[in-house]
This record gives C-alpha cells, structure tokens and sequence, in this order.
C-alpha cells in the first residue's frame, strides 16, 4: 500500500476526504472548480512494467548467441524487480539499471568489474550487444534482446532461461 490520495470538491468551500491509501497525495486543487479533481501520485505505486514484469524476473538468463552466432562463453543476466540488471559477462560481473516499458529495453549505465581476460573479443561482442539493445521479447524459456535502429535490425542477443 502507498500513502493515500484526495478527492477535491468543485467549490473552495468543499473539504478534501481521505479515502483508503493505495497512492500519495499531492493537493487538492480548489481554484478550479472542476466538478471534482483527483489529486495523486502514481509514481510510488505504479505496476512494474518492465521486462521483469513479463516473464524475466526470478530467471537467470544464459546467452545462447550474439547476432546468428553461437555463443559459447559464459555470460548470464539477471531481472530483479526494483529495475536491477545483474550477470556475468564472459570475464567480468557487471549491474545496470533497466526502467523502460516492456517491450523496450534501456540498460544505463553498465557497470563492470575490470578483471583481465584471455578473450577479450567475447567479452566486447557482448557488452557491445548489450549496450545496444532496445527491445525484448520473452518467449517462455526464451529471451531475444534486439537492437532497431531505423527499422533496421543491427543487433540480437538470444537467451535461454536456466
């Protein structure tokens, strides 16, 4: 539950009435003399609707291939609900934050761990990917990240749910 919000009466003689909390006020607008105006916040309860959501939360997601290539190297990712991306990256863990509306997916900024790696070409074809990908769809035990870019396809990661 959230705080709570207001209905506001037309005139400025009305009083706002507290009904049950389920989102937080912000005020009641009186001046307007709209038959009546609902004074909320959405914010503090909307409904998760990111790729979470959706079927990728509570799953670790192993990248299967990268642009019509099989990937062979271990890397992971992780949705955790506050809008949290985790994984491992062929040589390095790395965390992201991803707020946008399913089916779009905006990783920013990426963190990495810096650790040395004996291939370091796998470890820049997936952090390149996964920067540039902006759409998601969740089929099952399925994940494609896509990058579109003027309607074109310029890159995809495929995943598999372990």
């Amino acid at each position: 539950m959230c705080g709570g919000f207001y209905v506001c009466g037309a005139h400025k003689d009305m009083n706002c009435r507290h009904l049950p909390p389920n989102v937080s006020a912000v005020r009641c607008l009186h001046e307007n003399r709209l038959p009546f105006v609902l004074c909320a916040s959405l914010a503090a309860c909307a409904a998760n609707e990111t790729i979470t959501a959706y079927g990728a939360g509570d799953r670790v997601w192993r990248v299967s291939e990268i642009n019509g290539a099989a990937f062979d190297a271990a890397a992971t990712i992780s949705f955790a609900a506050a809008g949290t991306v985790t994984g491992t990256a062929p040589c390095n863990t790395f965390t992201a934050r991803q707020m946008a509306p399913y089916p779009w997916i905006e990783l920013g900024p990426i963190a990495a761990t810096k650790r040395a790696c004996p291939d370091l070409a796998q470890e820049t074809t997936f952090f390149e990917t996964l920067s540039a990908v902006n759409t998601a769809d969740v089929l099952g035990g399925t994940m494609i990240l896509t990058a579109i870019t003027d309607g074109e396809t310029t890159a995809q990661m495929v995943l598999e749910a372990r």
